[in-house]
């Protein structure tokens, strides 16, 4: 990990060009967002991994139980035995009743009796035995992951500790410039990239269907784009992309119509009822490739420097699939509301403390994981900071889980979004 200090990384002071440091901010910015992806991965896989720890604890349990359960009974045959005269005193009170049924005779007449045989017994104490050794590997692999969370979350600190510092140096209009410049022609890199994958993939699902004997008609499937508040049909989208509702417009006057009627002190809600952050079951996976994008009057959620990756549609624990992108940055960050709207703010199990934004352009958006809200559930204006950046719920890590809902409607995927404007 390198260190940037702050002295030397503007340009009147190390000879760097306002250009110089523009790229500097961009390559660390790439830096961080790869970070992130390796710190969002690490808690997927400690998530899998504690359901794991968590299965192999109960079977430790179950089989201890098993086992002690052929040792009770062992000890009962051998008092029996005694009592009935069939074992010598001293193997009672000087030894140990399990010892005594080592003698073929005993065991014999335990299999006798139909109870249990000494073979049960070994197999039981072998079978406990190896699922103590798995619980005790799954438990080194999560200290191992822990300790790798833990320095990632440290290096993402760092990270974006930098980018404030080479950020705070851009002061003059020609390193604002240059800044931008170099922003714009990143994006411009991105969605050319973006656009040819686009392509070749529609081509390759147009070939496909070309040459498959199935009902759908020619051309492909269509999907729609939100575009500077307008609807736009695209031809050749992927056949399980989610088309997005038309926006319409509700009043800033109003509620929601399905928003009660907030208390003078009201108190965020509780709902622990719903297994995904959203209320849908999390078991269908979301469409892979979504090409709905929105592209309308619209924030970064995030006020400071964050950094992530795209991780829509990964695995989760409980057969639930990723329906958001989770932005990393610095405990208590300043959360902004994207578009105007009303805030609804509520908990449950898996978010934390979270953030229904309802808003006026038609569109719910998810927020998740807060420290904790500004405020209470109410109408809020583009840019008002709703909470801040935490870790509550279901995760270790300081970030905002954020969800974009077209129309309301099912989930899509955010990335393209929240890149295009962070």
């Amino acid at each position: 990990m390198f260190v940037i200090p702050v002295a030397t990384v503007g340009a009147s002071n190390s000879g760097q060009t306002s250009k110089d440091v523009a790229d500097r901010i961009i390559q660390l910015q790439d830096k961080a967002d790869k970070t992130a992806a390796a710190l969002a991965q690490a808690e997927i896989e400690q998530g899998d991994l504690s359901g794991q720890i968590a299965v192999a604890q109960a079977d430790v349990a179950q089989k201890s139980s098993d086992f002690a359960g052929l040792q009770a009974q062992l000890a009962q045959i051998a008092v029996d035995r005694y009592m009935s005269g069939g074992t010598d005193s001293a193997d009672i009170f000087f030894g140990s009743p399990i010892d005594a049924l080592q003698t073929e005779a005993l065991s014999a007449a335990a299999y006798d009796a139909g109870a249990i045989t000494l073979d049960q017994v070994e197999t039981a104490k072998a079978d406990l035995e190896a699922e103590q050794a798995k619980l005790e590997q799954l438990l080194a692999q999560n200290d191992q992951l822990t300790a790798t969370m833990v320095a990632k979350q440290a290096e993402i600190n760092d990270q974006l500790a930098q980018l404030v510092a080479l950020k705070a140096t851009l002061v003059d209009a020609e390193s604002k410039k240059a800044y931008a410049d170099a922003v714009a022609a990143k994006k411009a890199k991105e969605a050319k990239a973006e656009a040819e994958a686009a392509a070749k993939q529609a081509a390759a699902q147009a070939a496909a269907q070309a040459s498959s004997n199935t009902s759908h008609s020619s051309g492909g499937a269509t999907a729609t784009v939100i575009d500077a508040g307008t609807v736009t049909t695209v031809a050749g989208a992927p056949d399980n992309a989610i088309p997005a509702a038309t926006p319409t417009t509700v009043s800033s006057n109003d509620k929601p119509p399905d928003t009660p009627n907030l208390p003078t002190a009201p108190q965020p809600a509780t709902d622990d009822s719903v297994d995904n952050p959203d209320g849908t079951s999390g078991l269908v996976d979301p469409p892979k490739d979504p090409v709905v994008v929105i592209d309308t009057s619209f924030l970064c959620p995030m006020a400071g420097p964050t950094a992530f990756g795209d991780t829509w549609g990964d695995a989760r624990s409980g057969g639930r699939h990723h329906e958001g992108v989770d932005m990393m940055a610095a405990f208590g960050t300043p959360e902004v509301a994207v578009v105007s709207g009303f805030a609804t703010f509520k908990t449950n199990a898996l978010g934390g403390n979270v953030i229904s934004l309802v808003g006026d352009d038609g569109n719910r958006y998810y927020y998740a994981h807060l420290s904790s809200w500004e405020g209470q559930s109410r109408q809020v204006a583009q840019g008002d900071v709703i909470g801040y950046v935490g870790h509550t719920g279901d995760t270790s890590a300081n970030h905002l889980h954020f969800e974009i809902h077209p129309g309301g409607g099912a989930a899509v995927n955010p990335y393209p979004t929240v890149r295009k404007y962070c």
